[in-house]
């Protein structure tokens, strides 16, 4: 992939000038979180979400993109998977009011807004689209694009995938391997009904230490 990783002259990293970006960080406030991603959120990075139905995902970055609205950073939630109306019925019900929803899906569109907001997330890779028909082709351009897109507008992208019943992810492995930071969400349930308590592994994170911490989940 052409991820624009143009430097191809060696040089002695005492000598690398490290651009004030690296040192700005998106924060929620919630100590678990930030430290979850490295005492928050490097803009211009790109991770993953990952965990089984009901594990709590949406509900995860709805309430952190929240806490980033409220901090003045402008946020966007893009869903396939969800109707606005719904996205806003489920909002209410978990005390999020200031996120922006729509159900845009396409990459060409989804690069743009990357433009204009500090965080967007897309719910899910499977639901995105691109006017290329190869499957294979496509899920490596929309991983290209987005991962250009975040670094080139300095906007943090988050994307849920679908994993299977073995816990593999659904498609090829060039999602995990091209991000910047990789998170599973594992909650269980208690007779029948989900746990409040949620694992937040963090497996991979080029701007911080992985992680392993429990999040309570509640309605705010």
């Amino acid at each position: 992939m052409n991820l624009e990783l143009d430097n191809k002259q060696f040089v002695k990293v005492s000598e690398v000038e490290i651009p004030d970006l690296y040192y700005r960080r998106m924060k929620t406030n919630i100590g678990r979180i930030d430290r979850s991603f490295g005492e928050g959120f490097l803009p211009g990075s790109i991770f993953t979400v990952t965990g089984s139905p009901g594990a709590g995902k949406t509900t995860y970055l709805l309430q952190v993109l929240e806490l980033l609205a409220r901090r003045g950073y402008k946020v966007a939630y893009a869903s396939g998977e969800e109707c606005v109306e719904m996205m806003a019925c489920n909002c209410k019900r978990i005390g999020v009011k200031n996120v922006l929803i729509s159900n845009e899906t396409h990459i060409d569109e989804l690069i743009k807004v990357t433009e204009e907001y500090d965080f967007l997330v897309i719910d899910s890779f499977a639901s995105m689209t691109s006017n290329i028909k190869s499957s294979r082709q496509h899920e490596k351009h929309i991983v290209q694009e987005l991962c250009k897109a975040s670094k080139k507008n300095q906007c943090t992208i988050g994307l849920i995938l679908h994993i299977s019943k073995t816990g593999q992810y659904k498609g090829g492995t060039i999602i995990p391997h091209s991000v910047d930071t990789v998170v599973h969400l594992h909650r269980d349930f208690v007779e029948g009904q989900p746990d409040r308590y949620v694992s937040c592994i963090v497996t991979k994170n080029r701007f911080g230490p992985t992680s392993e911490t429990t999040l309570l989940l509640t309605g705010a």
